[in-house]
């Protein structure tokens, strides 16, 4: 009877062990995963940008590669796939290489980077229809200070190329009025030169003009602050394809001079309308000379702005590609949009809030090199310069700053929680101990007792 309460005795004791061991077990395994879970402290997203608004065969385009991040941006690898039937690779940054469909883009070492990175990629292209470039294979992008891995998001850029030969070169105009005064002769498609005149309280003139093909594109030049005399106002009309047809309209503002002969009987206003009379035309219509070459386009203190193809330049002591996108530049706070009127043509430009003098404006402008940048454009000294640093490094605002230290904050309650947790895990793995240390203690105990008996 004895030794069978003594097998009994040893059977449950063998579960009782079994039991805390298996006990033991999961909760270390809990603290375990606790203590190895990752969490991201920052992240970034790859996409793609493309600065050309038209991408036609044979045409070499620059495509950029942008990573947009909460953190500083420091080292960043990434594989970068296309077409090769449709895009040819001609150039990029030293960290890139590859070709024919594949470029590895290896930046080890990069200096930091605030919230947004680019590289710009030259590619040429090749037939017409549409193709795709990703960034593809494991992105790896780090903290700049800390070095710690961000996670990383990606989207695919889906790029449409026409046929250059399929573009319509139709640069005429259907439509063409002003106001005040009407035009003469009366507006036909073909006619390229017009007169008008107006009063000597009109300063500006209304331009209403119209594309027969809906993809051209017109720029009106000269219709602004016009003077007594004679004034030329010119309508170009950009085909997609690039040919360009120009219509002038002469304007006469009277004046109290405007009788006013010279010592050889003529008027200024007459003389003005035969020198521009003698300008020859082509066989197209088209006047024989580029508007730059008739016209004494100085600009605004020396700074010349004028369109080639589809691209508006600006030419000081460099020659600057007017970018409309201000996405790929920082615009420091404080400044608000504004336009900046060079030769009639309108140049987006950005300008302290409430400020009067519009002495200094600041531009996003792409350099010879194809570098987009921020540049400051003073009127006073008569120069075009890249913003530095400093005038980027802004203060955050209330709200941001709020933000900021809600988020700080919660890290911290998160991390307190952690170590609450683990502390509680540990009380009661060392409780469950006790309990089965004294478990086993009974029962060998009474093993014991029952032995003696």
């Amino acid at each position: 009877m004895k030794l069978k309460e003594t097998i009994n005795n040893r059977k449950k004791q063998k579960k009782i062990r079994m039991a805390v061991l298996v006990l033991a077990l999961l909760l270390f395994g809990s603290i375990g995963n606790t203590k190895t879970h990752t969490v991201y402290a920052a992240s970034a997203s790859v996409g793609f940008e493309e600065m050309a608004t038209e991408a036609v065969t044979g045409q070499e385009m620059t495509i950029y590669l942008v990573i947009r991040t909460d953190e500083s941006l420091g080292d960043f690898e990434s594989d970068i796939s296309y077409d090769p039937a449709y895009l040819e690779f001609v150039s990029g940054p030293a960290c890139v290489s590859g070709g024919d469909g594949t470029l590895t883009l290896s930046d080890i070492g990069a200096s930091e980077s605030a919230e947004v990175r680019r590289y710009a990629l030259t590619f040429r292209t090749l037939q017409s229809g549409v193709t795709r470039l990703a960034a593809t294979g494991t992105l790896l992008a780090y903290e700049y200070e800390t070095g710690n891995e961000m996670s990383v998001s990606s989207s695919t850029y889906m790029l449409s190329i026409a046929d250059e030969k399929s573009m319509s070169d139709d640069a005429s105009l259907a439509i063409l009025k002003i106001n005040p005064g009407s035009l003469s002769p009366s507006f036909e498609a073909g006619i390229l030169e017009y007169n008008t005149s107006v009063d000597s309280n009109t300063n500006q003139l209304s331009i209403s003009a119209l594309p027969n093909d809906q993809d051209a594109t017109v720029t009106v030049i000269g219709q602004d602050a016009l003077k007594d005399g004679m004034n030329e106002v010119y309508i170009e009309v950009t085909a997609k394809s690039g040919a360009t047809r120009v219509y002038t309209i002469y304007v006469t503002k009277e004046s109290d001079s405007n009788g006013m002969l010279n010592l050889d009987g003529t008027s200024d206003i007459q003389n003005n309308k035969e020198d521009l009379n003698d300008q020859n035309l082509n066989d197209e219509g088209t006047e024989e000379n580029q508007i730059s070459d008739r016209m004494d386009i100085t600009g605004e203190n020396g700074i010349q702005a004028y369109k080639e193809d589809a691209d508006t330049l600006i030419l000081g002591q460099y020659q600057y590609r007017i970018v409309s996108d201000a996405g790929l530049v920082r615009i420091p706070d404080g400044y608000e949009e504004s336009v900046l009127l060079l030769n009639g043509i309108m140049i987006p430009s950005y300008v302290k809030e409430g400020e009067e003098d519009l002495g200094t404006m600041l531009l996003v402008l792409e350099n010879e090199a194809g570098e987009v940048n921020l540049y400051r454009y003073d009127r006073m000294e008569k120069t075009i310069q890249r913003v530095s640093d400093d005038i980027l490094t802004v203060t955050l605002d209330e709200e941001v700053e709020e933000l900021r230290v809600q988020l700080a904050k919660l890290t911290k309650k998160y991390q307190d929680n952690i170590e609450r947790l683990g502390l509680i895990v540990a009380g009661l793995t060392m409780g469950l101990a006790g309990i089965a240390i004294s478990l086993i203690l009974r029962v060998r105990k009474k093993k014991r007792d029952q032995e003696w008996e």
